[in-house]
């Protein structure tokens, strides 16, 4: 929720939230593109009585990242020009880049070329949620060579276990995030 608040406005302890959620199944393409409609934020940007949908999306480029997990039906690249044609005709807005489990050798030429997206006003992607391991001993490091990008608005990693969560460097990692205004999904 921060997440979209930093993207749309200030936060406001008095802000009402309509709470809607859609499927789009217009299409594979859809379903395969990974759409979650999140929160509407009514008001922001525009006429009050008017809501502007905000979706994450799942972009990946075969060529580019070769995935292990993609397998049929979804055998193929997901870009841009497929997002739009999953999204043409649903008013969607704005969308959030969210990583998509690209080789740890490759999650930060993944970060890069999330962070571009968000830069090319031709498209609707605003913000980027990148993949780090908060396990790593470089992950300082390595958020730091991202500080000062307004379109990163954090990380998303899948623990192991339970017990990854309560090691002391991951602890120390999530408080860094936390320090840098940065989301740990």
């Amino acid at each position: 929720m921060d997440t979209i608040l930093s993207l749309i406005g200030e936060k406001s302890a008095d802000a009402l939230f309509i709470m809607k959620r859609r499927t789009f199944i217009k299409q594979t393409s859809e379903m395969a593109g990974g759409l979650a409609l999140l929160p509407f934020i009514p008001g922001r940007g525009g006429s009050a009585d008017q809501d502007y949908p905000i979706t994450h999306q799942h972009l990946w480029d075969l060529e580019r990242f070769p995935l292990s997990w993609v397998k049929p039906p979804l055998s193929k690249s997901f870009l841009m020009d497929d997002y739009r044609e999953a999204v043409e005709n649903q008013n969607v807005v704005k969308a959030i880049y969210m990583e998509v489990a690209v080789p740890s050798e490759q999650r930060k030429e993944e970060a890069l070329w999330a962070l571009a997206l968000c830069e090319d006003p031709e498209n609707p992607t605003v913000a980027a949620v990148i993949r780090a391991h908060p396990t790593d001993s470089d992950f300082e490091s390595y958020m730091n060579s991202f500080e000062g990008n307004p379109n990163l608005k954090g990380i998303r990693y899948f623990f192991g276990n339970e017990e990854e969560i309560l090691l002391p460097q991951v602890i120390k990692n999530i408080r860094l995030l936390g320090e840098m205004g940065l989301s740990f999904d």
